[in-house]
């Protein structure tokens, strides 16, 4: 068993947010609603989703609010496109 593998913490519980990486001075943040990510496996999911969009972009995604901050380069039609393949349909947040 490979004890070196990093998971992501399911902190949905404690309110906390997952960080992939920091979203300091990052100014073009989409905001998405995803009522379906309910878990970290979920936020693995979404996760997964954006980095094919954008593998280097900040992600922050707040399980508790079921919301997602994404500082990718990345038309926002195509965020949504590509969170409704993965099996979260997602809304813009203001």
């Amino acid at each position: 068993m490979n004890r070196n593998v990093k998971k992501a913490l399911d902190l949905a519980t404690m309110g906390s947010s997952i960080l992939w990486p920091s979203l300091e001075g990052v100014t073009d943040l989409m905001k998405f609603s995803i009522p379906k990510m309910k878990c970290g496996g979920c936020a693995d999911s979404v996760t997964a989703a954006l980095r094919g969009l954008d593998a280097t972009a900040p992600i922050e995604i707040d399980l508790e609010k079921k919301e997602v901050e994404f500082g990718g380069n990345v038309p926002q039609d195509r965020v949504l496109s590509a969170l409704a393949a993965a099996g979260f349909p997602a809304a813009n947040v203001q």
